[in-house]
Order: structure tokens, then C-alpha cells, then sequence
């Protein structure tokens, strides 16, 4: 234990939270017979407590705090806490059950007297906040240290965003095999909950926290004549309550004053010039108005391609709220006649449905993106957000942009979102019209920058002619403005994935998310430079990030999946496919990234039934599938599939086809053909090698030396 100040020393503990469900409902209909439920409670707590060496720190109402010298004490302490409830619950009424939950996390916590404090006593709180009744869950800190010491099995409910906790938690659901009913994970385990459903979880709990420990009082009460020690007892217990809920159990109840809003939505803006043809140009500002207030640190704002999904919907503002897991929502119109633009905004409190603050605006078309800026610090200011001198100068410092150049560079911006071959084609064409009218718009360079790049990697067109010409207007839009965040995101993925220049990667990818903290897509290519780079779990976190910037957008989800399946959690991975193909059935690489993973789990039956749906509509390559698959099982379907992929290269080259031959050779244990392929993608320096080492299809061939000398070759860490 180290010694910080006087009297206070830190150490590393398991803590232990936990609490029982529907409490003070049972109260409510019978206090004295509730309060009686919980002596029994409080008697097997104390006891099992006791037997594993730990020490109730605090106990407030029905909810544990619990300090244990290890890991294992805490875990075994907690199973069979559950199996003694589990046993007292047979034969019993519904109201006399106790159904207790229970969070467990390690971490380093600060000793101060008879107290602790510190993020490990939070974490711990968080997780048993998330906890179903008779269920127990602990961090990954916890798992890891007890998984090689005592018999155990968990199910991995993923990398959670968990209320008031800095860094997403690994959280893991222990499997009683005591007890039937809990030996396999619950439904609503395989769903990472979101933000907003912890913040309702929680303000529950503190509720129910504060009636019980109200009954123990009023119970305590009327069961003494002794009036001056209740008195001082009162107190006592009074403001030790005071002193826990503030501390460990309350949080922000989203009142609507400004202090709640720290995340916004900018729904989509209206049209109301009576003119379709301005779609293009409110789209386009409803585009940049986001732009303008993701500069912006503190505030979490969402990204357009979840917003979007928002355009005429009759859905309530709390509805909204609730499905973005916001605290407020922007919404506006755009009425334009010739070079006059009004705008009128409004801030509404999301939960409440409360309007906190509206504004129009009227400007002449040239100073529409200063006015932009206005609105977003406008909007700052309303939620009481403090500008750095950095964010006030970005969102001051917009010069004036032609009408006509401004408006090409909207009709590009409305093709881009487009995500299509044809809509990148256009796209581009638009921005080169744009800068040919005013060759200083740097944000109109960066943007041409993003969309060649976009087509380089998706293969639409030769790379040797999309990212030289992405790299000039790259240069161009910097050489302009170093401050534009897209330009820097289009360089860092050149570097990463074109260049193989891992350094100058990393740092323009990191320049960007400096300048543009809020950019989705930007996490996601610093999540596949981490993974890249073989830090799969901290790519895995910046993915969860990222999804709490854009949590309805298809390539959030789909690239949530592939890194869910290189960070080898199959059983997160299968679960996450399965909530996205209940709504998009049709998306083949969630199909693919599902197979995968049933192949990794030797789920053979159900990877050849998804592998079958992958390659739907491709009679040649199922019938190959289902003929190897009788033949010799799964490895001589892979074998088959290969032969037929193979024999189409031979016959029309497609630099595409590579990997995929190479994956499922390898699969097949046929490893000669699979480094032959690896090789001529090599010479091909196409963008997927980078995914050799964290794509699991390739672990058949990692023990292989010529596996090590392709990453050398490559550059990558092996």
C-alpha cells in the first residue's frame, strides 16, 4: 500500500457493489414484512461476506460496498452468495425472494480512514448498475486474474461505455453452473446497453437506495423508546447517506438546465424555400453545422449519417433523444431567396421536450459559413460550454467563399453522402468544378482529397491513378488551412494503408482527431491503425467510442463487428451480427464477418449455412461449398471455394480476388497455395495485407515461416 498524504493511502482492491431487486416495491406494499426480508439479507450478506475475508465498507438501504483482499475471495464470496439466495428463494413467494445483483471490479482505490474512494470503487459501482437480479458481473481485471485459479466460466458482454467512466470496461457475466437457470448467459447480456439506458438504470437505483435506507430509519425508529440516541443515530445515518449517494451513487438527472447538455444531435435542417432543388444546399449546411460544433471538445456531438436517418420523421424529440442518447437536439430551417439565406434554429432539452433557446438569422448567401460559426458558438454559449482559445479562432477565423464555388462544393458534398461508385464519381467531378472557381477553398481540395482516396481503397478505380491525384489536393487543402481535420484523416489513410508509413500514419490520423474530436470515421481509421499495429483491444475501444458518435450508422456497426472478431471476442461478434442483420438482412459483410466467426468457434454447420447466404445468387461457388463439404467436411469446402475463385482469377485477374484465395487456402491447410496468393497480393501492395495478422482466417499459417518474413516485408509488428 503507498503512502499519499497524511492518512491516506492507496492500494488495489476488489470491490464488490451490490444490491437487491425491487426493494422498495415490496416496501410499498409491505414495509414491516420488507424490512424483515432484508435482516434476512443482511445476515447471509454479513456472513458470506465475512467467510471470504472482505469488509463492508458502506451499506446504504439494500446496496452493498465491499472491500476483498483478492480477486478470487470477491468472486468466490459472490457465487456463493448467489447459490445461498438461490437456495432461501426455493419454495418461496414471489415476495419474500431475494434477487440480489451483483459488480465486482479491480482497481487501484484510495484508503482514507474507514473509507475508499477513487475509480475503482466507480467502475465496480457502474458494473453492478448494469447487473440483472441473481446474475454477478465483473470487469476484465477481474476475469483475468481469476480464470487459471479457480473453476469458472463467463460469457464476454464486450467493451461497454459506462456512466461517468473516462474509458470504455470490458465486462464479462459469470456462468453458475450451480444453478441451471444461470449456467448460460441472459438475453439481454449479448446487448451492449447504451449510455442512456445506464443513466436510467442508475437514477432507478439511487432511488430505491434512498427509500430503503429511509424504511431502515423509520423501521429502526418504532422499534425504540430510546429518543437521544435515535437523534444522534439519525444524524448520523443521515448524513452518512447524504455523503454516499452524493458520492458513489447520484448522477446528472438531465433537469434541462445547461450544466445536463454536454452531447447534441443537429437534426436534419427543412427545406421551406418551396424550391427542391435546394435540397442539395440544406443538406449541406445541416453537413457543416455539425462540422462546426464537433470542433468543439466538450460537447459529444453525432455524426451526420445517424442524424440523417432523422429527415422527416414524426418521431417525438425525447424519442429522438433517447435513440442518440443525447441531452439536446438542434433543429432548424433554411428559407432561401436569391443571395438571401434565413436560418432559424432551436435548441430543444431532449428528455423534456423543453425548448432552452431559438434564434434566426438573416445573411446575405457569401457570409453563410461565418454564420455557421456564429450559430455553433451560440449554441456553446447556451449550454454554458467554455471555448479554448484554438476552438473561438477555428470557428472565427471563416473566410468568405464564392456563391458559385460554395454551391458546387454542396452538390459534391450531397454526392459523396450518396456512399455509391457514381456518387464518388460525381462527387469528385464537383469539387474540381469548385476549386477551378476559387482556388483557395481548402475545404473543397480536402474533400476531393477524401472521396479519391475512398475509391483507391474500395478498389473502384487503379490506385496509381487515385492517390496521386488525392495526394495534390490533399497538399493543396493543407497548404491552405492546416486546420482542416478531413484533409488531415485522407493523408493519415494513405500513409496507413498506401504508403505503409506507419509513423506519419499515426500522426496525421491523431491531427485530425485534434482537430475534429468528434469524427467517427476518423476513430475508425485510428481503430484499424491500432489493430494494425496489434493493439486489437484498444482499437476495440476507440470502435465503441465511435459508435457513441455515430451509433445508427451502417459502417459504424459493420466495422464494430470485423474488430469485435479480431480481438477474438466471437461470441460479442456473433451477437453484434445477429441485432444488425435482424434489421439489414442483406448486408454480405456482416454475413461474412458472422461466418467467421462460427468457423473460429468449430461452429462448421452454421458458418457453411452463413458462408451459403454470403454467396447469394452465386450458384458455382455454393454448389463448390456444399460439394467439399460433403466430401472432407470444412476444410475441403474452403478448398473447393478456393479452386473456383482461383480458376476466375486465371481467366480475369481481379487484384480483389487475392486475399480472399489466400484466406481460404489457409483455411484449408493447404498452405503452399495460400503464400503463393499472399505473395502476389504483396506485389500488388494491396490495402487488405495490412489485416493478415488480426484476421483470423490466417491462423492456420502463422507458425510458418514464411509468415514472419511476409510481415518483415510488409513492416508489421509480428
Amino acid at each position: 500500500m503507498a503512502l499519499d498524504s497524511e492518512g491516506e493511502t492507496r492500494k488495489l482492491a476488489a470491490i464488490m457493489f451490490t444490491d437487491v431487486k425491487d426493494f422498495s416495491k415490496k416496501m410499498g406494499e409491505n414495509e414491516i414484512a420488507a424490512m424483515e426480508i432484508l435482516k434476512v439479507h443482511d445476515h447471509i450478506m454479513r456472513d458470506v461476506v465475512a467467510k471470504y475475508g472482505g469488509v463492508v465498507i458502506k451499506s446504504l438501504g439494500d446496496s452493498l460496498m465491499v472491500d476483498f483482499p483478492s480477486a478470487v475471495n470477491a468472486v468466490r464470496c459472490a457465487i456463493e452468495a448467489q447459490e445461498r439466495f438461490w437456495k432461501y428463494n426455493t419454495n418461496k413467494p414471489e415476495f419474500e425472494k431475494i434477487q440480489i445483483r451483483i459488480g465486482i471490479h479491480l482497481g487501484d482505490v484510495i484508503n482514507l480512514g474507514n473509507d475508499i474512494y477513487g475509480d475503482g470503487v466507480n467502475i465496480a459501482a457502474r458494473i453492478e448498475a448494469i447487473t440483472e437480479p441473481n446474475r454477478i458481473c465483473v470487469s476484465a481485471e477481474i476475469y483475468n486474474q481469476v480464470k487459471n485459479k479457480m473453476p469458472v466460466r463467463a460469457y464476454n458482454m464486450g467493451v461497454i461505455d459506462l456512466k461517468n467512466i473516462a474509458e470504455p470496461v470490458e465486462v464479462y457475466q459469470l456462468l453458475l453452473d450451480s444453478i441451471p437457470e444461470l449456467s448460460e448467459p441472459s438475453e439481454s447480456a449479448q446487448h451492449i446497453l447504451t449510455h442512456g439506458q445506464l443513466e436510467t438504470i442508475s437514477s432507478q437505483e439511487q432511488e430505491e437506495a434512498r427509500r430503503v435506507e429511509a424504511a431502515r430509519q423509520r423501521f429502526t425508529e418504532g422499534r425504540s423508546k430510546r429518543k437521544r440516541v435515535l437523534l444522534y443515530s439519525a444524524v448520523a445515518v443521515t448524513g452518512l447517506v447524504i455523503f454516499i449517494v452524493a458520492f458513489f451513487f447520484l448522477r446528472p438527472s438531465g433537469s434541462g438546465t445547461a450544466e445536463s447538455v454536454r452531447s447534441i444531435a443537429v437534426l436534419p435542417l427543412k427545406n421551406i424555400s418551396g424550391d427542391t432543388q435546394q435540397d442539395y444546399f440544406v443538406d449541406g449546411l445541416h453537413e457543416e453545422l455539425i462540422t462546426d460544433l464537433a470542433k468543439i471538445k466538450a460537447l459529444r456531438v453525432i455524426s451526420r449519417t445517424s442524424t440523417i436517418q432523422y429527415k422527416g420523421t414524426q418521431k417525438s424529440m425525447p424519442a429522438i433523444a433517447r435513440e442518440l442518447d443525447v441531452d439536446a437536439l438542434i433543429e432548424g430551417s433554411v428559407l432561401r431567396v436569391g443571395d438571401q439565406i434565413r436560418i432559424t434554429t432551436q435548441l430543444i432539452h431532449g428528455p423534456t421536450d423543453k425548448h432552452l433557446w431559438a434564434k434566426s438569422y438573416d445573411r446575405d448567401v457569401r457570409n453563410v459559413l461565418s454564420l455557421l460559426s456564429e450559430v455553433a458558438q451560440a449554441v456553446a454559449g447556451e449550454v454554458e460550454v467554455v471555448l479554448s482559445k484554438g476552438e473561438r479562432e477555428v470557428l472565427a477565423n471563416r473566410r468568405p467563399v464564392s456563391v458559385e464555388a460554395h454551391g458546387l462544393y454542396l452538390k459534391g458534398r450531397y454526392e459523396f453522402n450518396k456512399l455509391t461508385r457514381d456518387g464518388f464519381d460525381n462527387a469528385i467531378a464537383y469539387f474540381e468544378e469548385s476549386v477551378a472557381v476559387d482556388s483557395n477553398f481548402g475545404a473543397a481540395y480536402a474533400a476531393m482529397g477524401m472521396a479519391s482516396t475512398v475509391v483507391a481503397a474500395l478498389m473502384w478505380k487503379p490506385v496509381d491513378q487515385c492517390i496521386p491525384q488525392a495526394k495534390v489536393a490533399i497538399a493543396k487543402a493543407l497548404a491552405l488551412d492546416d486546420g482542416l481535420g478531413e484533409a488531415h484523416a485522407a493523408l493519415g489513410t494513405i500513409k496507413l494503408f498506401f504508403d505503409w508509413d506507419w509513423l506519419a500514419a499515426e500522426r496525421e490520423i491523431k491531427r485530425a482527431l485534434e482537430l475534429e474530436p468528434n469524427d467517427a470515421t476518423t476513430r475508425h481509421a485510428y481503430a484499424d491503425y491500432l489493430a494494425i499495429m496489434g493493439d486489437v483491444n484498444a482499437s476495440l475501444n476507440q470502435m465503441v467510442i465511435a459508435r457513441r458518435y455515430d451509433p445508427l450508422s451502417a459502417v459504424a456497426r459493420v466495422t464494430l463487428c470485423g474488430h469485435l472478431l479480431y480481438a477474438q471476442q466471437y461470441d460479442s461478434c456473433i451477437a453484434e451480427c445477429r441485432r444488425w442483420l435482424e434489421v439489414n438482412p442483406e448486408t454480405r459483410t456482416i454475413r461474412s464477418f458472422l461466418a467467421s466467426a462460427f468457423w473460429c468457434k468449430g461452429l462448421y454447420g452454421e458458418w457453411l449455412a452463413e458462408s451459403r447466404k454470403v454467396a447469394a445468387g452465386d450458384e458455382e461457388y455454393i454448389q463448390a461449398l456444399d460439394r467439399g463439404y460433403q466430401a472432407s467436411g470444412s476444410k475441403g469446402a474452403v478448398r473447393e471455394a478456393a479452386r473456383v475463385l482461383a480458376a476466375r482469377h486465371l481467366k480475369n485477374p481481379a487484384s480483389g480476388r487475392m486475399l480472399s484465395i489466400a484466406g481460404l487456402y489457409s483455411r484449408a491447410g493447404v498452405k503452399d497455395s495460400a503464400f503463393v496468393w499472399l505473395e502476389a497480393a504483396f506485389r500488388e501492395r494491396l490495402p487488405g495485407l495490412l489485416h493478415v495478422p488480426i484476421e483470423p482466417v490466417y491462423d492456420n499459417i502463422r507458425s510458418d515461416p514464411r509468415y514472419k518474413a511476409l510481415l518483415r516485408k510488409i513492416g508489421l509488428p509480428g
